[in-house]
């Protein structure tokens, strides 16, 4: 990738990330918008740096309750969003293949949360949801049809003892059977220590065998699951991927932050563990 193109890019996604009120470098997801993370040696972009970014950060950008507008146009006088954006797509044209495609939905993924940003400020008109499920899915909106797996569902509680006639029943007997199995949250970082370790067991007898020699000292399970307090999601994998072994070599750790309200069993904790693991 060309010096111009990671420039674009970096200051396309950490623009945004900012203008929504989100740090890339905060280790917590309720400190980020749509950035993950940034462990590169690469310095940040402009995007991040400017002295403007720090103040429109504070603030929480435009996903504020009250948006500070003239932080927010400070940034923006700084920092040509618009031009990173249209810069991507023009360099999407360039490419060729499943990295064009991909490059082209970002900018145009970008190009939406823009338009977003612009009509939480008053500054267009609202952006219809159709266009948003486009850009995000590639697809329009379309109703749900739970009823085969809600069919499932109560196929599997009765045979659990969970009996199940009618859908109230079915929310009922949902409720008894994570009940009888849920997992305490302050056993969520050793019951997933001891899943993890489990998972990597696995890992290390079916599947590292199969892998190039110079793969097989990668970390493959620094992960730490936490349950937090008050946060908007549901759960938050967070790639922290700055600490590094003696001889300079990455410890890719990361953690997943579970929201502490959440009611979950320990089948669905294990299935979540083997998922983001």
């Amino acid at each position: 990738m060309s010096f111009r193109y990671e420039e674009l890019l970096g200051n396309a996604v950490l623009g945004m990330d900012t203008l929504w009120g989100g740090d890339v470098m905060n280790p917590s997801g309720t400190g980020r918008f749509i950035a993950d993370c940034w462990f590169s040696d690469e310095p940040l972009p402009p995007a991040y740096t400017h002295p403007a970014a720090a103040r429109l950060r504070e603030t929480g950008g435009v996903s504020a309750e009250k948006p500070d507008r003239e932080a927010i146009e400070r940034y923006l006088d700084a920092v040509d969003l618009p031009g990173a954006i249209a810069g991507l797509a023009s360099a999407a044209k360039q490419m060729t293949g499943l990295r064009a495609q991909y490059v082209s939905n970002l900018a145009e993924c970008f190009q939406v949360m823009w338009d977003l940003a612009m009509e939480i400020l008053g500054q267009r008109e609202p952006v219809p949801y159709e266009r948003c499920v486009m850009a995000s899915t590639g697809a329009p909106p379309s109703p749900s049809a739970p009823d085969q797996k809600r069919e499932q569902v109560a196929e599997l509680l009765s045979k659990a003892g969970y009996g199940t006639r009618t859908p109230d029943d079915l929310l009922r007997s949902v409720d008894e059977w994570r009940a009888a199995r849920r997992v305490p949250m302050a056993s969520v970082r050793s019951l997933g220590d001891a899943y993890i370790a489990r998972y990597d067991r696995l890992a290390e007898r079916n599947l590292l065998p199969y892998l190039p020699e110079e793969l097989h000292r990668v970390p493959r399970a620094n992960i730490e699951f936490l349950p937090i307090q008050g946060a908007w999601f549901s759960g938050s994998m967070n790639y922290l991927g700055r600490k590094r072994k003696p001889d300079g070599a990455p410890e890719y750790e990361a953690t997943y932050e579970i929201n502490a309200s959440l009611e979950i069993s320990v089948p669905e904790f294990e299935q979540l563990i083997s998922h983001e693991v």
